[in-house]
């Protein structure tokens, strides 16, 4: 048996599993049946949001260990598995436990993984709003965090496409969920500099 890629060319070492043989291409890897090498599926070398995965343009050598793919590219290794079924078991949790926020937590995990970024603050806002009475201080102090983090990084896209009005918004966020004087000097700079890009001193 004889397979040509559709997609891409073949580059790198293949992998085996007990599932399934993988082929690296240029473009991604396929996913292959054993004995027949019926294609199974197609995993292009991007994030569901359709963003590259640098360093594996190339292709890339695969390693298949406890369920996932290990793709060492050629200056960065990357880990390849399949999250749609903790994705559907975390949206179903939220479906029936909508006011828990271990629950909303989950889901904006998942909408972060899938570069839903702006989405997901959304949820870790939720969550920050639902725990503040110290119901549950390390689900608080996580979602914090994640603001800070996934807000400053909002900012900087935002601002480098001159949307700087929305650029503002999430800068002010990351100053209001700062965990110490360093991070919040470091948001308010950020800030000052999209105010200034605006004309406002």
């Amino acid at each position: 048996k004889r397979f040509s890629p559709r997609r891409g060319s073949g580059s790198g070492r293949g992998g085996i599993s007990a599932a399934a043989l993988y082929l690296p291409t240029t473009e991604g890897v396929y996913e292959l049946e054993h004995r027949t090498l019926r294609e199974l599926r197609f995993l292009p070398w991007a994030l569901e949001s359709g963003i590259p995965l640098p360093g594996l343009s190339e292709g890339g050598n695969i390693l298949a260990v406890d369920g996932a793919l290990v793709v060492t590219g050629r200056d960065q290794i990357v880990t390849l598995y399949d999250t749609s079924a903790a994705d559907r078991v975390a949206v179903e949790d939220l479906e029936k436990n909508p006011d828990d926020p271990r629950a909303i937590y989950r889901v904006a995990l998942m909408a972060l993984r899938t570069g839903r970024n702006d989405e997901a603050v959304g949820f870790f806002r939720r969550v920050r709003e639902m725990t503040k009475d110290g119901s549950d201080r390390n689900l608080y102090a996580a979602a914090t965090r994640q603001i800070f983090t996934q807000s400053l990084a909002l900012g900087d896209t935002l601002l480098a496409a001159r949307e700087k009005t929305r650029a503002r918004e999430y800068y002010r966020s990351a100053v209001e969920t700062a965990a110490d004087d360093a991070e919040r000097v470091v948001a308010r700079l950020r800030l000052a500099d999209c105010l200034l890009g605006e004309g406002n001193y």
